[in-house]
């Protein structure tokens, strides 16, 4: 008899077996000698309400000669397996190969490193996710591998450069014909965030910006799949300080009160010619509180501070 939680597969019964689809049973008429042995076979399915780990118990009576046998057998049900992995730059969890029921699902979360971010989720190689730090495999019905991989953004020459050098952006990885990409520069000040689109969405991975200005941009990459409407499926971005710059105090501190000092700052400006304006600043319970000392002006200033903390 097909037990509980199986279905026959029409035509499998071997050796001239026939199914009984009212009660379930399979009958198969054989002769066979003293001290020998017949076999006989069938194929089922397990049915999609049997949950993983679930013992099918199945039983098959033989008669002849006037004797009546009787046999049991059990069955294992033995889950779908579900084996996930992640690229170089992250991790995936969980890590392990899952077991699953049959129509049932799992979620993973991925972890970029620092500097990266979630590119693809693949499913048993083909993507099916851009971006996203998770991903829900739903109505399992078969094995499946899982891998996640991760993209980040590079800058040649690395910073910082003087004003004026051409810095090449480059997302990685880049061996997708289906993504396209969008760079941007940003950088922060007072009032808030400042961003200006670089360039539009091109299937180019790559971009050269130049610098024009003083200042600590952020760089971006925003990447998502060819057709989608939205923003971005995933970004990247980096830090570009531009030009380099420190200031020098002479005398060194500390200094007693009334004391003249030098103030002096250098920066690799590519050639350009600078101005500076000079602050001094003290932070107390309510916050900070900066002074002008000078408007723009050289690179070097005298100026006779109390306690205070200066800043070009």
């Amino acid at each position: 008899m097909i037990p509980t939680g199986l279905s026959y597969v029409n035509g499998s019964a071997s050796n001239g077996g026939t199914y009984n689809s009212t009660n379930g049973v399979i009958t198969w008429n054989l002769s066979v000698g003293a001290n020998s042995s017949g076999q006989v076979t069938f194929q089922a399915t397990v049915n999609s309400n049997v949950a993983p780990g679930a013992i099918i118990a199945d039983q098959a009576n033989i008669s002849g000669n006037g004797i009546t046998l009787q046999s049991n057998a059990a069955t294992l049900v033995t889950p779908y397996l579900v084996t996930p992995s992640a690229g170089a730059n992250g991790s995936i969890s969980p890590s392990t190969p899952q077991a699953a029921n049959t129509g049932g699902s799992l979620t993973f979360t991925a972890t970029p490193n620092s500097q990266y971010a979630v590119f693809q989720w693949i499913d048993n190689g083909s993507v099916v996710q851009y971006g996203g730090t998770q991903y829900t495999l739903s109505n399992i019905n078969a094995n499946h591998t899982i891998s996640v991989t991760f993209m980040t953004l590079t800058a040649s020459p690395t910073s910082p450069q003087a004003l004026g050098t051409p810095v090449t952006l480059t997302a990685t990885p880049h061996d997708d014909p289906n993504v396209e990409y969008k760079f941007r520069v940003g950088y922060i000040d007072d009032t808030g965030w400042h961003w200006t689109d670089l360039t539009g969405y091109t299937t180019s991975p790559t971009y050269t910006w130049t610098s024009n200005d003083v200042q600590t941009y952020t760089l971006a990459v925003w990447a998502r799949k060819i057709g989608h409407a939205n923003n971005y499926d995933t970004y990247a971005s980096l830090i570009y300080q531009t030009p380099p710059m420190s200031m020098t105090a002479s005398p060194a501190a500390p200094q007693l009160i009334n004391t003249p000092v030098t103030l002096t700052v250098s920066m690799d400006s590519g050639g350009h010619t600078m101005e500076y304006k000079y602050r001094v600043g003290y932070y107390d319970g309510t916050g900070w509180h900066w002074t002008d000392l000078t408007g723009y002006t050289a690179a070097t200033v005298k100026c006779t501070p109390l306690s205070r903390q200066l800043s070009a």
